[in-house]
């Protein structure tokens, strides 16, 4: 009983110790640091360990120094749908797929052959209001 008791104390001491060891550090991204809106409505992560913010205002991709900021342009038909962007999935290809409250579906692929290195909206879906989709 009391080896039990002494290898109970051992762990606990063991598991404090290296949840002390632990030193987290967090950090509040804001539009300071060039997000594009402080209203943050999902987070993904990709395979190359970019952190996919959608927001009210636009989609941002940050790689852990500064922010590359998408939006929807009216006059630019490879832009993003919509900014207010509330979901982002990627696909086993690799191809994002970005649901926005104003404005769709998108499909990014910044692979796509037509695009410049930063990538392209290749396909928008926007649901009009009799729910038909249009391309």
């Amino acid at each position: 009983m009391k080896l039990k008791r002494a290898l109970s104390l051992l762990c606990i001491l063991c598991c404090w110790y290296c949840i002390r060891a632990q030193h987290l550090k967090f950090e509040t991204l804001t539009t300071r640091n060039g997000l594009s809106s402080n209203d943050v409505t999902c987070v993904y992560e990709d395979h190359k360990g970019f952190i996919w913010l959608g927001t009210r205002d636009g989609l941002n991709r940050f790689d852990g120094r500064v922010f590359k900021k998408f939006r929807s342009e009216a006059a630019d038909t490879n832009s993003l749908s919509g900014n207010f962007v509330i979901d982002i999935l990627q696909d086993k290809q690799n191809v994002f797929w970005i649901a926005t409250k104003d404005g769709g579906l998108t499909r990014y692929d910044e692979n796509a052959p037509m695009g410049n290195s930063s990538g392209v909206f290749v396909i928008t879906l926007k649901i009009q209001p009799q729910f038909q989709l249009t391309g």
